[in-house]
This record gives structure tokens, C-alpha cells and sequence, in this order.
């Protein structure tokens, strides 16, 4: 080769590489990290799905809510999701390292009105709902009668009378009556499901032989899919009901209700697969409660887009319109 032949070739060559540098194909490129919380009624969420608009795989929250993730360049967009749930904000945008790229979920309730009157046999509901479920207890002393609508479930105590109630109906009026001095009725209504399945629980207090103090009552279940999971739980000759066994339980009527004689609690939650027990402990928080009228209901209504979603080894609570319904079930 020429010397000049020489002398060509290597400006050439010298030229595409100063092409190549200032077009940065040989120019490093920077990265950077993310991380942030995923929470529920101020708990942490697993199982959400973090996705990224650069095309970095997704990751999903641990048990605590957690994510994180690595590799991202310049601006990206950072969303959320989970069956069941919307998300606030809906996504964030990030251009560097962040450590709180936070959300916070809330789930698409299909509860409408929850409720629960001190004081009251009567409950409307809001109208157009598909169906709607009733709780009812009393200081247990005295006789009361069932709901005067659905398809019921009564615990009673060792008396043999009525100290607590739940009623499934298509109505969105119900009521009972009663003698005793300390009552309330409770409810909500279900909207926007294709399938509702119901267990309950019952403890009928320390005059059929469970011990004195704290009362409980639980339902364990087993889910196949994701569902809403509602709990209706009801204490005669009690004030004060918590839950236990279910996270991220959002309270739709707290107890201890505030100057009530008696308790009844709504909750609800959006479940993945899995099994779960949830119970209900009731306690008396007002002097002069008699013990052997205290006693426990819990029901849990589950609703989803699929038929049989859960199974239980408690009792079935009598849905209307399902074949296998049977009216009117009573210990």
C-alpha cells in the first residue's frame, strides 16, 4: 500500500470514529434505580404489579409492599396494578434515582351503603342494588322476632331466644321486632357482581358452654380466584367487636359504636387465592351485661366474576335465586 493509500485510509478510519463519538454510539449510558411502597388502609400491599415504559420487566410487592427495580434510563413511566384496585396517583413519572416512587390502592368496593342504627328495628337501604344483607342484635333478655324479609340465620342463647340475626333479601327494606331494651340493625347492599358466596359463623355465648369473657365467632375459607370479601359480625349484650386473621381489612361501620347498647361491624377486603380465617372477638364494654345472653354471628359474603370462587367447611349462608338456598337456617 502507498504511503498516501496509508494516509487516506487512516483519516478515513479516523473520521468514522469521531463520527461514532460525537453521534454517541460509543458514548456510556447512564442508569439508574427506583423504589417505592405500595399500601392499603395504611398497610403494605403484596402482589401488585409494577410496570415500566422503557421495557424493563415488571416486579410485583412483597409482604410488605415493597418493590424495587434497577436499570432505567432517562424518563419512564412507573404504574401500578392490581385486580380489584385503582391506585392513587395512577403513575409517576421518574427521571432519576427515587426511593419514593409510593402508592397508595384502594379497592373497587362493590358495597353500597353500609350501615348500622343504635336504637332501630328498621333499615332502608339505597334502591336498584342486586342484593341486600341485614344484621340485627339485642341484649338477648327478652323475646325478638326474625327479620321480616329474606332468607335468615339466628344464634340463639340459652334461653332460646333471638341474639342475633343476619337476613340475605332482594329487598331493600327490612325490619324486625322486639321486647328488649337494647337493640340495632345493620346492612348494606351488593352491586356489580356476577356470583355471591356465604359462610357464618356462630358462638352462642357462656350459657351453651364456651368460657366467660372475650367471644368469637370465625369463618375459614379457601379462595380459587380473587374476590371481594365482605364480613358482617354481630354481639348480643356486647359493645365492642375487632377482627383478626385478614390485613388490610378496610372498617365500613367501626365498632365500639359510640353510645351503643350493642355491636354490629361491616368490613370488607379484596382477597387473592388462598385461605383465610377470619374471626370476629366481641367483648362487653358497659357494666351489667348478663353472660348467658352474650353470643357471636359472623357472616362472609364473597363476591367475583366466577362461579364456586370459595369453599368452607362452615355452614352455607342461604343466598336468593341459588338453588341450593334453603330458608330460614337457625341454631
Amino acid at each position: 500500500m502507498s504511503d498516501k493509500a496509508f494516509k487516506f485510509l487512516l483519516f478515513t478510519i479516523s473520521l468514522i470514529v469521531i463520527i461514532m463519538i460525537l453521534s454517541g454510539c460509543m458514548s456510556s449510558v447512564s442508569t439508574y434505580s427506583v423504589s417505592g411502597y405500595v399500601t392499603y388502609n395504611g398497610s403494605g400491599l403484596s402482589g401488585v404489579t409494577i410496570s415500566f415504559s422503557d421495557g424493563l420487566p415488571s416486579v410485583t410487592t412483597n409482604t410488605s409492599g415493597y418493590w424495587s427495580q434497577s436499570g432505567l434510563t432517562g424518563s419512564v413511566v412507573v404504574t401500578p396494578s392490581l385486580s380489584g384496585y385503582t391506585f392513587s396517583p395512577s403513575s409517576i413519572t421518574v427521571t432519576s434515582a427515587n426511593n419514593n416512587v409510593d402508592f397508595i390502592a384502594s379497592p373497587i368496593s362493590v358495597i353500597v351503603g353500609a350501615t348500622v342504627l343504635q336504637g332501630s328495628t328498621q333499615l332502608e337501604l339505597p334502591k336498584g342494588c342486586e342484593l341486600y344483607v341485614y344484621g340485627m342484635t339485642t341484649g338477648g333478655a327478652f323475646q325478638s322476632n326474625p327479620f321480616v324479609n329474606g332468607k335468615t340465620i339466628s344464634v340463639t342463647n340459652i334461653d332460646g331466644l333471638i341474639s342475633a340475626e343476619m337476613s340475605v333479601s332482594t329487598s331493600n327494606i327490612n325490619e324486625f321486632t322486639t321486647d328488649t331494651s337494647g337493640y340495632a340493625i345493620g346492612g348494606f347492599s351488593i352491586n356489580d357482581v356476577e356470583y355471591i358466596e356465604g359462610f357464618y359463623g356462630a358462638n352462642q355465648g357462656p350459657g351453651q358452654g364456651s368460657g366467660p369473657g372475650v367471644e368469637t365467632a370465625s369463618v375459614n375459607f379457601t379462595l380459587s380466584t380473587s374476590a371481594t370479601v365482605i364480613v358482617i359480625a354481630m354481639a348480643s349484650s356486647q359493645q365492642s367487636i375487632t377482627f383478626s386473621g385478614i390485613n388490610n381489612l378496610y372498617i365500613d361501620v367501626p365498632s365500639p359504636n359510640t353510645g351503643g347498647t350493642v355491636a354490629i361491624s361491616i368490613a370488607h377486603a379484596y382477597l387473592g387465592t388462598g385461605t383465610y380465617t377470619i374471626q370476629e372477638n366481641s367483648s362487653a364494654t358497659v357494666g351489667g351485661q348478663d353472660p348467658n345472653h352474650q353470643a357471636d354471628l359472623i357472616g362472609v359474603l364473597i363476591c367475583s366474576n366466577e362461579p364456586s370462587a370459595a369453599s368452607s367447611g362452615n355452614p352455607e349462608i342461604p343466598i336468593p335465586n341459588f338453588s341450593n338456598a334453603v330458608s330460614g337456617d337457625r341454631f
